[in-house]
């Protein structure tokens, strides 16, 4: 009430009026438009790319008009971002716009940010200008007001972020798509009718995006993948290295086809993690697996607590495993690796027609840490037991992925660089290059994946009230 109209908006549910950042200071308002646009020089992208600054500059002037109709003596700054674009690739009147940012501003975001906005000592009254952006916030997308106030809770819009991510609504027609299926699932015996979706034409394409196989639809509510997901999945190879940095859908895509595996054929998996008892990535595929009535059996390896020498501890640690194995009537199996320093491990691999190493670099970590305690013995997980499975190919029918983000691998990493423990260094250099005809790299191309990862990980680190899933 009060706020002048603004131009070409059909009230409170014009959809296009709203922006990806807006950050409130003491006494200025900056407004930031994020555009995930990428360019690969084609005219078409050319064209993609100067529509979306024009879009973008009218997003911005309607929510500088409704900041203005709120308080018209603040100031206000507004800016479109291009994370996915260099400034070296666009035209001249487009680098020379100081209102756009490219990805070199982000890289010194705090430093633009400073030139861009000065810092002032003046502190304005804007409690108004927050509750009424706050209030806004709570009207839902049939202008009600939302009486639960949950629209504003930090929680909840992360975790809903997160939803979107996992499920891979990275389009916005997906997103819209989703919010139709949840007001129809809301709906259900009542008689209001819903509003159409918007058409088809209306949405833009994410050229990197295909349509998921069922088993993804139907056991893990996920309605698209990336083309290297997809590519991933339906690969027959039966060795296999499969490098993506976090978020980029490694494990989606063994989880498929482990599913796709099992509900298919009679065929065996081992799944193999890094880890202790507690392990969430370990757990989390129990229950996801066992959701999609998929039988998964958890068993670990480590020698803690066996009486003997090394040599004897390892000897009874890979016979308990065996035993335990030999009992297992379950497609899938779990092992969780306490330990790394193993013998004879590649004849228990052989028992399966399919092993899967999920987070490699966790499992490389743990090999440092295991040699650094017991520096006189080699026998470790990659000699004893991944590089016998792919070096003996012809005499075993065990498959082998490998599925690594070898930026996560901090300690391995630290060795390399102190060249510390060379001759591990030789080991995983020389199993890492068996694959090297065999290799996939998944790109993180959901939309600002990495973007809003990483500004979520700052949210979680300074609000101590939120734990890792989001709840607070």
């Amino acid at each position: 009430k009060g706020a002048k109209e603004v131009e070409g908006s059909s009230g409170i549910n014009a959809e296009y009026g709203e922006c990806d950042f807006v950050v409130v200071g003491n006494c200025y308002v900056a407004v930031f438009e994020v555009k995930g646009v990428s360019c690969q020089d084609t005219e078409e992208d050319s064209l993609r790319f100067r529509g979306s600054c024009s879009s973008a500059l009218e997003q911005r002037k309607r929510m500088t008009d409704l900041i203005e109709s709120i308080d018209p003596s603040v100031t206000i700054y507004d800016f479109t971002v291009f994370p996915n674009l260099s400034r070296k690739i666009v035209d001249e009147k487009y680098r020379s716009d100081g209102n756009l940012l490219f990805c070199e501003d982000l890289s010194r975001f705090t430093e633009w940010f400073d030139e861009k906005i000065p810092t002032t000592d003046s502190i304005s009254d804007m409690d108004k200008m927050k509750r009424c952006l706050l209030g806004l916030w709570f009207i839902d997308s049939e202008n009600k007001w939302e009486s639960t106030f949950s629209a504003c809770s930090l929680s909840r819009c992360i975790s809903d972020i997160d939803s979107k991510l996992k499920r891979a609504l990275v389009t916005r027609k997906l997103v819209d798509e989703a919010k139709q299926d949840e007001q129809q699932q809301q709906q259900q015996g009542k008689r209001r009718k819903l509003k159409k979706p918007k058409e088809e034409g209306n949405y833009p394409e994410n050229r990197e995006m295909v349509a998921a196989p069922d088993v993804f639809k139907q056991h893990l509510d996920i309605r698209c993948l990336s083309q290297d997901q997809l590519d991933v999945f339906q690969s027959d190879a039966k060795f296999l290295w499969v490098e993506g940095a976090a978020g980029s859908g490694k494990t989606i895509a063994m989880l498929g086809k482990i599913i796709d595996l099992v509900n298919t054929t009679t065929k065996r998996a081992l799944v193999m993690v890094a880890g202790n008892s507690d392990s969430p990535a370990a757990q989390r595929h129990v229950e996801l697996l066992d959701s999609v009535s998929i039988r998964c059996e958890k068993m670990y390896y480590s020698y803690s607590g066996i009486d003997g020498d090394l040599t004897d501890k390892l000897d009874k640690a890979c016979h308990t495993l065996s035993e335990q194995l030999d009992k297992s009537t379950s497609k899938v199996v779990l092992l969780v690796m306490f330990h790394t320093l193993v013998r004879n491990m590649h004849r228990l691999f052989a028992k399966f027609d399919h092993l899967f190493v999920d987070d490699y670099q966790t499992l490389t970590d743990f090999i440092r840490t295991d040699t650094r305690n017991e520096p006189n013995c080699t026998d470790n997980i990659i000699t004893e037991g991944l590089l016998p499975i792919v070096q003996n190919s012809v005499t075993n029918s065990t498959s082998l992925w490998v599925l690594c983000d070898g930026g996560q691998s901090a300690r391995d990493n630290h060795y390399r660089q102190f060249n510390r423990q060379p001759a591990v260094t030789g080991v995983l250099d020389n199993f890492r290059n068996q694959f090297i005809n065999s290799r996939k790299v998944l790109s993180v191309n959901l939309r600002n994946t990495h973007e809003i990862s990483a500004v979520l990980s700052v949210i979680r680190e300074h609000y101590d009230q939120m734990d890792s899933t989001g709840r607070g």
